[in-house]
């Protein structure tokens, strides 16, 4: 499985519970268009470390940032500094390797994710 299927699959599981989180596939990337008088510009769109899917969840309203791996890939530095600062404030982040770790936002366990986070983070020698 790729990641891309990763979270579309994700993503479609997520309509279904439209009642509990309101969730979306968060892009990121750049474009280059064309200027009316010649030449050209680029504009950049989202920032890097952002999660693959971002939302929040019922009943008030807790963000939720949900990084899709699969197989050997690793979370980058971007992506983890991005997690812990969502951990930081309250909110809910969480890895997502297989199409129904999703669930566990209903069960979130903070401790746990914060520690599978910092713990990644100093494996790969990123200071807070």
């Amino acid at each position: 499985m790729k990641e891309t299927d990763l979270v579309k699959s994700i993503e479609r599981q997520l309509q279904y519970h439209a009642n509990d989180v309101m969730a979306w596939r968060q892009n990121t990337g750049g474009a280059k268009f064309k200027k009316k008088g010649g030449g050209e510009y680029f504009v950049r769109f989202g920032f890097q470390g952002i999660s693959d899917i971002i939302g929040l969840i019922a009943p008030h309203g807790r963000f939720v940032g949900i990084e899709c791996k699969v197989g050997k890939n690793k979370m980058t530095e971007q992506q983890l500094l991005f997690g812990y600062g969502i951990l930081k404030r309250g909110g809910i982040f969480i890895e997502a390797r297989q199409p129904e770790d999703w669930k566990e936002i209903f069960n979130f366990d903070s401790d746990k994710w914060f520690k599978i986070v910092t713990e990644q983070m100093q494996k790969q020698g990123i200071v807070i």
